[in-house]
């Protein structure tokens, strides 16, 4: 079942929207992508899979604490 917040978010978004969904800068972003984080990219065009990138947070929350 989904939340409202996972209803709310388009399945790929902007590097902006990303920002907005996370509460997050644009330098995180781009240290995020450095380090894995999964995009796809088209010429100069950035767009994030939501559901990889709620994933690969969780996957990198848990290396973390483990």
């Amino acid at each position: 079942m989904q939340t409202n917040d996972e209803m709310t978010i388009p399945r790929l978004l902007t590097k902006r929207q990303l920002q907005e969904a996370l509460q997050i800068g644009v330098t995180t972003v781009w240290e995020w992508m450095n380090e894995g984080m999964p995009y796809y990219r088209r010429g100069h065009v950035l767009r994030f899979d939501w559901k990889a990138v709620v994933s690969w947070l969780e996957t990198r929350t848990m290396k973390e604490q483990g």
